[in-house]
């Protein structure tokens, strides 16, 4: 097909589409486009991929697609996905290196990219797309949120806030912390209430409750935030003890009962050293003292494996090690998506926390 009959091919579809120049001048910013033109850039990049001398090239939004659709024309036609919905230069190929959108920008239609961008996305792509399970066209499946030590349930409240957004159903248990196995019971009796398929997100030591009880058929994949991802016969000490003690192991104080917490300077500088002080207030008032038989419970079972698994490696962990997320998350076989966030992710860095529960496949 020569030039002018795409170039009207495309702009007969960009008419029906809400097409928004994101990089223009703040005058004209987020201003309907005119679909000649939108259609014509859209020729452009058919025509050349390698857009050769700019950095990137214009950027524009299209209001009515979903996410699933945009990734793949941007990634057919090398070009990257930004959170505002929009696509442009550089090109990351693996999808969690781009600043995903949240569902609500997105409405789900798919009138563009299944009939106008046929030569590069392929319609059985698009049904449905992950993003429209997360937002409630097909039924959502429900995640179930496991707190680690020294938080509680509460932990996940600005995620359950995003999650519900999406229009997702959420499960935040509170765990003991006394036992492994009260804690692995605990989260088994949310999931005996739940039709599944499930989706299980641990954060720290919540993860080796995950790998434990997570080995059940309605367990589709397992996500991993800051946490321990044991193997066989592993325990979060044993997983602790690979690498020199971190900065918040050495703020640790234990009862008589073999339960322990953090002082007030590890909760200040190494737990939680990316949140507001009143946060870190709470925080230290409210901590959950863990168990000695918690900790140090090897677990006898591994759910990740023959599993989807996702980490979210906190970059400026100070009370896991970074490099030792890294590790598990390589021996797990998880895609990793790193956070420049402090230990507990899911309060300094909710959105993106919840972008990942509400794009890995559940």
């Amino acid at each position: 097909m020569g030039s002018p009959e795409r170039v009207a091919e495309l702009g007969d579809v960009c008419s029906n589409c809400a097409v928004v120049d994101v990089d223009s001048s703040p005058d004209a910013r987020n201003q309907v486009l005119p679909a000649h033109e939108v259609a014509a850039s859209l020729y452009q990049r058919e025509q050349d991929f390698e857009g050769a001398g700019a950095e990137r090239d214009r950027r524009f939004a299209f209001k009515n697609l979903s996410l699933e659709a945009i990734q793949a024309h941007a990634s057919e036609t090398e070009h990257n996905v930004f959170r505002d919905g929009s696509f442009g230069r550089p090109l990351s190929r693996k999808c969690h290196h781009w600043p995903l959108a949240t569902p609500q920008q997105f409405f789900t239609t798919r009138n563009m990219l299944s009939g106008a961008v046929q030569s590069t996305v392929c319609t059985d792509r698009l049904s449905p797309t992950r993003m429209e399970l997360a937002m409630g066209n097909t039924k959502p499946r429900t995640v179930i949120l496991v707190h680690g030590a020294w938080t509680d349930g509460s932990c996940w409240s600005s995620v359950i806030a995003q999650l519900n957004g999406a229009a997702v159903e959420t499960t935040a248990v509170q765990l003991p912390l006394s036992s492994l196995a009260e804690d692995v019971a605990t989260v088994q009796r949310a999931m005996a209430l739940e039709e599944g398929p499930l989706l299980l997100v641990g954060h720290s030591y919540g993860g080796v409750v995950i790998t434990q009880a997570g080995d059940d058929p309605k367990i589709a994949g397992l996500v991993y935030v800051a946490a321990f991802a044991p193997d066989a016969d592993q325990s979060a000490m044993s997983l602790a003890e690979l690498l020199p003690p971190s900065p918040a192991a050495s703020e640790l104080e234990r009862d008589g009962s073999g339960f322990f917490k953090l002082t007030r300077k590890g909760i200040l500088e190494d737990f939680a050293q990316d949140l507001i002080i009143g946060q870190k207030e709470v925080m230290i008032a409210t901590q959950g003292p863990i168990s000695i038989h918690a900790l140090g419970a090897p677990v006898s079972s591994t759910a990740w494996r023959g599993r989807s698994c996702w980490y979210v490696l906190a970059e400026n962990d100070r009370t896991i090690w970074p490099a030792l997320q890294e590790r598990m998350s390589s021996h797990i076989g998880a895609e990793t998506i790193r956070v420049p966030a402090g230990h507990v992710a899911m309060l300094s860095c909710p959105q993106k926390v919840a972008e990942v529960i509400l794009l890995a496949p559940r």
